[in-house]
């Protein structure tokens, strides 16, 4: 590989070394995943819906937990599993429950700042 290859290569790797470092940093998770079947529905989308609407509720229920750790986006582990029976579906939704960790006074992660005091960091 030549020189001029090489630096473009190795920029992008240290992004995503640097992008995947972060979100593991900024989040605390539970210990144990968390399942939770949502109600029956005629087309699959509204199913994975309603079973991801009662993962959240039944880990915002949870008093170890609570509402700071019910949002399934930021669950690690997701994965949801739906059947049809009969002419309905009905979906489990599984995720192990994290939440922010900005949240619960841990500092936030902050860029460098600029060596250019004029530039603006993007």
């Amino acid at each position: 590989m030549g020189g001029r290859a090489a630096v473009p290569v190795l920029m992008l790797a240290a992004v995503l070394i640097i992008a995947g470092a972060q979100p593991a940093a900024a989040q605390a998770c539970a210990a144990r995943k968390i399942s939770a079947t949502g109600a029956t529905a005629q087309f699959a989308l509204l199913a994975k819906m309603a079973a991801r609407t009662a993962w959240s509720s039944k880990v915002a229920a949870d008093q170890r937990l609570g509402s700071s750790y019910s949002t399934w986006l930021r669950g690690t582990e997701r994965r949801l599993v739906c059947r049809k029976l009969d002419r309905r579906h009905l979906c489990l939704a599984i995720a192990l429950p994290c939440r922010s960790a900005r949240l619960h006074g841990q500092p936030a992660l902050s860029a460098p700042a600029p060596s250019n005091p004029k530039q603006r960091p993007i």
